[in-house]
């Protein structure tokens, strides 16, 4: 273990998105380019690009959908209460953590499959996802996936390799908040003494 990474998730990619929505059973209509489609509730409306829908695929139940923002991040737009008929009673916190892991395990896939890199296993322990990733030369990557965090470790590689794996990556997926060294991969900082002088 010698480089340890915590990055937030940015939700910027559209199609992985729609793939993550998709992969957890729901249906959904996507706006045609340059459009907007309206969430549909009696109490509140919101305009999103994604919008979710009931089993028939028509928008008459959805009260939920997800909207580009100006920052070019997608946030969930709409009222949640019309989200219990299309999934049968699921928590808002509940509804919000399935799609931000599965989005950022859909995310961390295609980042690591465009770095040569194919994910060995994965699993899911208290509502965290586990995944373990083998790259070029043997280089071992292990993630934790948890609700828009994603902590990433190298296991066998060190050096200025791994910081340069592990930034790449991290910055591909999201915004990178911590980066942690072990004593091998530590930057070399001159020691002072209590005066202030390098000694």
């Amino acid at each position: 273990m010698s480089c340890k990474v915590e990055v937030k998730l940015k939700v910027d990619n559209e199609a992985t998105l729609c793939r993550a929505i998709e992969s957890l059973g729901y249906n959904y209509n996507r706006a045609a380019e340059g459009q907007t489609l309206m969430t549909q509730n009696a109490y509140a409306k919101a305009q999103a690009e994604i919008v979710l829908a009931d089993n028939n695929g028509s928008n008459s139940m959805a009260s939920l959908g997800f909207k580009r923002q100006n920052d070019g991040f997608f946030s969930l737009v709409g009222d949640f209460h019309g989200v219990r008929g299309i999934d049968g009673g699921l928590s808002q916190s509940a509804f919000t953590r399935s799609i931000n892991n599965q989005y950022a395990k859909l995310r961390l896939q295609e980042t690591l499959a465009e770095m040569n890199f194919a994910i060995t296993s994965e699993e899911e322990v208290e509502n965290k996802v586990k995944v373990e990733a083998t790259g070029p030369n043997g280089k071992v990557i292990e993630g934790i996936i948890d609700d828009g965090q994603l902590t990433m470790e190298s296991l066998n590689f060190h050096g200025q390799g791994c910081e340069e794996t592990m930034t790449e990556l991290a910055t591909k997926v999201g915004e990178v908040q911590k980066v942690e060294y072990t004593d091998d991969m530590a930057p070399q900082v001159p020691h002072v003494n209590q005066v202030g002088q390098e000694g």
